[in-house]
């Protein structure tokens, strides 16, 4: 078992309440993560429909990488979903069900340690199947402009990332990190979303951050923060966070070292098709099955 990774796949062992605010339709929102069966995959249902509508977190889900993963079906749509894939990836969780009576993920305090923190102390359930992860092989890339994302062989899973925007806060952040439950509780899921106070209007005006605040969000002026950062390079960590939970958008723990150099959701969500392009073979995602399974309690 790769001591990075808890291979085995997972759901959580009783249902779990959870509510907060979307950051960007502003809307209050009420969550239940449900436990589920082996080979259903990460599913959203909305109160909606129900288990007629579910929506399978998956790439060929995805249909909007505008400022976050957005997924769909021919009925609704669930949207900032990258800091809770971040989470189930961290942790290992490959089956469960969520609940939700909106159309959007709670931003929390802009960072994934509120969505962790509860699962963390939760039981959980191991299927005796494996989740075999993807290894890098060779060298894949990708390139756009000054932005590029390179994933190398490697046995520790890791990720390097640069960030540089114009700005003297932000004309150069960095950050490496070993890809682990441990790393990424200590290390990533304490960084807030980030933005500038200059784009709000804009955002708003068109449909974005209307849930956007000093409370969830670390914001910057023309020449500093506007609130407290909790880390000398806080936005290239959230950065890290929103990579990992874009690529578990695959469905499969990845061992290989990333190198990262100013991506965001479309260049992340490019590399992921590529990443399933080349290894055509792997499974990402069978017929939901709602029949229960042998589970083994940890």
């Amino acid at each position: 078992m790769n001591k990075h990774f808890l291979l085995n796949k997972k759901t959580i062992e009783d249902s779990i309440y959870t509510e907060g605010i979307g950051i960007h339709s502003g809307d209050s929102i009420k969550m239940r993560f449900l436990p589920a069966n082996k080979n259903t995959g990460i599913v959203f249902i909305n109160k909606r429909y129900g288990m007629k509508s579910p929506i399978r977190s998956s790439p060929e889900s995805v249909s909007d990488t505008t400022y976050a993963i957005t997924l769909s079906n021919n009925k609704w749509q669930i949207q900032t979903v990258e800091h809770l894939l971040s989470v189930f990836y961290i942790l290992g969780i490959t089956d469960i069900i969520i609940e939700t009576c909106g159309n959007e993920i709670p931003i929390f305090d802009g960072s994934s340690l509120p969505i962790i923190n509860l699962f963390n102390e939760k039981k959980f359930y191991l299927f005796e199947e494996i989740n075999n992860p993807i290894k890098i092989i060779n060298p894949i890339w990708i390139i756009n402009g000054d932005k590029f994302i390179i994933a190398l062989p490697s046995k520790v899973p890791s990720i390097s990332y640069t960030i540089s925007y114009n700005h003297p806060i932000l004309h150069s952040q960095y950050a490496n990190f070993t890809i682990s439950k441990d790393t990424y509780i200590k290390e990533i899921a304490k960084a807030r979303t980030f933005g500038f106070e200059k784009d709000v209007e804009f955002l708003r005006m068109s449909s974005y951050a209307r849930g956007g605040s000093l409370k969830n969000a670390l914001v910057l002026s023309e020449s500093s923060y506007l609130n407290k950062p909790r880390f000398s390079n806080e936005c290239v960590r959230h950065k890290i966070m929103d990579f990992i939970g874009d690529i578990a958008l695959i469905g499969k723990p990845i061992l290989g070292k990333f190198i990262v150099c100013k991506s965001g959701h479309t260049l992340d969500f490019s590399f992921i098709k590529k990443i399933i392009n080349i290894y055509s073979n792997i499974d990402v995602g069978e017929k939901i099955d709602f029949q229960r399974k042998v589970r083994k309690k940890i």
